[in-house]
């Protein structure tokens, strides 16, 4: 299994739906690298399952920055690469404007500590 980290901004607001009789959170996230004509964005597709999927998805909107952490999967189509996270972690970064304090972190140990 791989893991990895991901840090970027939502480009969009996140879907829920009910999977299994589980709910699972879906968003993406867009990662930059390099600068001025050279710079890149690489597209990664986040799900969290279960009360923090929908915890994350009541505060989370398109634009937000986060960094995402869990297990890494590609899949490919047309030739194409797909990246996806199935988190354990979402660390909320600031808003689009950077003027809102960042949230606490929403991790796997949320889901027994939170009563909700």
């Amino acid at each position: 299994m791989i893991h990895a980290t991901v840090i970027g901004r939502l480009g969009r607001d996140p879907e829920t739906k009910e999977v299994g009789g589980d709910t699972v959170a879906s968003f993406s996230v867009a990662s930059d690298q390099g600068y001025g004509e050279k710079k890149t964005t690489n597209w990664v597709r986040v799900s969290v399952w279960g009360k923090r999927g929908l915890k994350l998805a009541q505060m989370l909107t398109k634009g937000d920055r986060v960094a995402v952490r869990g297990s890494l999967e590609t899949s490919e189509k047309d030739g194409k690469t797909y990246l996806s996270i199935r988190a354990d972690e979402v660390e909320l970064l600031g808003g689009q404007t950077g003027e809102r304090p960042a949230a606490p972190q929403v991790s796997r140990q949320a889901v027994y500590d939170d009563p909700f």
